[in-house]
C-alpha cells in the first residue's frame, strides 16, 4: 500500500498461514502513517500438510515441533496428535525462499532510496517467524522487526 505522497519509511509486514497481504490493508490504514509505505506480499500458495495438503498461501510447512507446541496448548489427544505430526517436516528450503523475498523486498525499498535503518519487517504468526528470520539475515542494520 503505497503512502500518502513521498514515504520516508517502510513496514514489510509478513500474514499468517492461510492468510494474504490484503487481509492486513485496513490496519494499516487505520495506523494513519502517511510517511510510512506498508508492503504487504502474500505467500505462494502450497499444500499444507497440518492441513492434510489443502492448498494455501503459506510461507513454509510448520515444522513437527511447533504443531507439538500448540496440540499440547489444545490438549488434542496422542492418537490425532500421531496422525499430524507423522504429515509434517522441517521445511528450510521454503522458509530460505520466502527470506530471500522479503530480502528482496527490503533491497527494493533501499533502492527507491529508503535506508534501511527506515525499513521494518514484520508480521503474524508464521509471517512473524520469517520476519525474525528475515530480520537476522539481512546483513545490514533494519530499522526493527516485529513479531505477533
Amino acid at each position: 500500500e503505497a503512502a500518502e505522497g513521498a514515504h520516508t519509511a517502510t513496514v514489510i509486514f509478513m500474514h499468517g498461514l492461510g492468510g494474504t497481504g490484503s487481509d492486513w490493508e485496513g490496519m494499516c490504514r487505520a495506523m494513519r502513517l502517511p510517511w510510512v509505505k506498508f508492503v504487504l506480499p502474500t505467500a505462494a500458495r502450497r499444500p499444507v500438510a497440518l492441513w492434510n495438503g489443502t492448498a494455501a498461501p503459506s510461507w513454509f510447512q510448520v515444522s513437527a515441533g511447533a504443531l507439538k507446541v500448540h496440540s499440547e496448548a489444545l490438549n488434542a489427544g496422542a492418537e490425532t496428535s500421531m496422525r499430524i505430526y507423522s504429515k509434517l517436516r522441517d521445511d528450510e528450503e521454503c522458509m530460505e525462499e520466502s527470506t530471500a523475498h522479503v530480502l528482496s523486498l527490503v533491497q527494493n525499498e533501499v533502492d527507491a532510496g529508503v535506508p534501511p535503518e527506515r525499513v521494518v519487517v514484520a508480521g503474524y504468526s508464521q509471517g512473524a517467524a520469517l520476519a525474525v528470520n528475515a530480520a537476522l539475515s539481512a546483513g545490514v542494520r533494519l530499522g526493527g522487526v516485529a513479531a505477533l
